[in-house]
């Protein structure tokens, strides 16, 4: 059998090892792309939020001014108008439950109801008021039926409150709010060292941006949300050194991933005030057309309100014209037996 060639038999003879290469990486060119995304990210943000603050200390403030100016009486006619149906509603409400718990006719129930709200002191317990009961006629049973009827309702409130979330029972007894946790020292530490950058009492001048971030600090620690946290010192870190040199690229990159959450938000914001008719109002030129559009408007609800005022204290006529006709017919008294007669 022919032995094969020396360099193959070297070859094949020689242990197989693993060659560890090194790469050569550009760190200067990842970490100028990276500041570039987060300078970008930082004029987006401060753009978005300029433009809120021209909506929220320039628009709205014109465009309220306006509206007074214009239509001044009109809505004061709306908000008292506004005023008088809530007041109404309260009351058909109170009405409705009277009705629903005692069993009285409507005139009799909306009575009830206005004798407690001129006499705040007869829903309070510890006294008897019957003898002052204005409408007679027997109430003592239907009071105790109706306190039976709210007893009851409670009780089964109660059972429901146990096993709902909504309620003060067991699940809700369960869920503690955050400030109960305990807070870890490394939020702890975060927040101390952001204290000492961002403290009015620590500041010579206090600057809108530092206002906002000591803000967002507070509420960040009483959430316990140790990411913006660090998002906030990392921005602090960087404010005073005036530059990103000493940060981290991964720290660079959680904070263009904050700041692109933060213009989200302030998007979302920004595109809700574009809808409003106070957006760029002081530039509009067709103020007038605004301005009959919005009379109109005005008008037709205050029509429809007014409508509704009148139907309801009509309704409140008809139940105390109802209780002065009930009132005014003298009750007969039963006759009760004799029980010797109906012995003999």
């Amino acid at each position: 059998m022919p032995r094969p060639p020396a360099s193959k038999r070297k070859s094949a003879a020689a242990p197989a090892s693993s060659s560890l290469a090194m790469i050569w990486v550009n760190g200067r060119r990842i970490r100028r792309r990276i500041t570039r995304q987060y300078e970008k990210a930082l004029r987006d943000l401060n753009v978005t939020r300029q433009q809120l603050d021209r909506f929220q200390n320039g628009d709205v403030p014109v465009y309220r001014r306006w509206i007074n100016g214009e239509f001044g009486a009109l809505l004061t006619e709306v908000r008292e108008t506004t005023a008088r149906l809530a007041e109404l509603d309260s009351i058909f409400l109170e009405v409705h439950e009277e009705i629903l718990f005692s069993g009285l006719p409507p005139s009799q129930a909306y009575a009830r109801v206005m004798h407690r709200r001129k006499n705040p002191r007869s829903r309070q317990g510890g006294f008897d008021d019957s003898e002052d009961d204005p409408f007679g006629d027997g109430q003592e049973e239907n009071e105790r039926r109706s306190s039976n009827a709210r007893d009851r309702c409670e009780e089964q409130g109660s059972d429901f409150d146990e096993f709902s979330e909504f309620g003060g029972g067991k699940r809700a007894a369960g869920r503690a709010p955050n400030s109960s946790n305990p807070v870890s020292a490394s939020i702890k530490e975060l927040y101390r060292a952001l204290a000492r950058r961002l403290h009015p009492d620590a500041q010579k001048e206090m600057s809108a941006q530092k206002k906002e971030w000591w803000h967002e600090t507070q509420a960040a620690y009483e959430r316990g949300d140790a990411e913006h946290l660090e998002h906030l010192l990392s921005r602090c870190e960087i404010e005073e050194a005036g530059n990103v040199e000493k940060t981290s690229l991964s720290g660079l990159q959680r904070l263009i991933a904050q700041l692109k959450r933060s213009i989200r938000q302030l998007k979302s914001q920004l595109a809700h005030c574009r809808r409003d008719p106070a957006w760029g109002f002081e530039a509009r030129l067709d103020k007038e057309a605004v301005a009959a559009t919005i009379r109109q408007q005005l008008t037709y609800d205050l029509k429809v309100m007014k409508e509704r005022l009148r139907e309801m204290e009509a309704r409140i006529a008809d139940w105390t014209a109802a209780k002065g006709r009930s009132s005014s017919v003298p009750r007969r008294r039963s006759a009760r037996p004799d029980p010797v007669e109906n012995f003999f």
